[in-house]
């Protein structure tokens, strides 16, 4: 964990053209957030939009839907559903090194089964261990697994609930497949 914590503490530069007194605060609040996010991820505690600057750290989300633990759940092999965005510490999610981390529950988003190359695999939490099944990159702005698979809306579906799964891509991407993290 204490490495995950020391790879989002960067600060980041400020834009050009700021004031040294803005700059000045800028810093403050930067440090500050980096103080924030480092209590969160050590407790396990969420909340939605608190990070560094710069740093990934937010909501896996496609127009205005969440990916969500089922039951705000924390345990390995809990399912990932879509659910409204609510701002729910269980709905936080960064993005580092490849790896799509909760740290609400302080496990990974997983292809269960370690099958990262099977269209239709449900996504869960499991502990962060750099298998291949919990691997992701950034094809076109939208989450791909190492598969090549995207992360999709089983059925397409935006109902509450519905599973998150790993589908073959399509061109252009439907909007169940256009799942960012920011």
């Amino acid at each position: 964990m204490e490495e995950r914590v020391r790879s989002l503490g960067s600060a980041g530069v400020p834009a050009a053209g700021t004031s040294s007194l803005h700059t000045r605060g800028t810093s403050l609040a930067r440090r500050l957030a980096a103080a924030l996010f480092t209590v969160i991820a050590v407790t396990g505690v969420g909340v939605q939009g608190a990070g560094v600057a710069g740093a990934a750290t937010s909501t896996m989300h496609v127009v205005g839907y969440c990916a969500t633990p089922q039951g705000d759940g924390t345990a390995n092999g809990t399912v990932i559903t879509v659910w409204p965005c609510t701002g729910a510490a269980s709905q936080v999610w960064t993005y580092v090194d490849g790896e799509i981390y909760n740290p609400h529950s302080g496990k990974c988003l997983t292809a269960k089964g370690d099958a990262n190359y099977t269209p239709g695999t449900v996504l869960t939490l499991w502990t962060c261990s750099n298998a291949t099944s919990q691997t992701y990159g950034v094809y076109s702005a939208y989450i791909t697994a190492v598969g090549g698979l995207m992360i999709t809306n089983k059925g397409d579906s935006f109902a509450r609930g519905t599973y998150l799964t790993l589908w073959t891509a399509n061109y252009p991407p439907p909007l169940s497949q256009e799942w960012t993290v920011s």
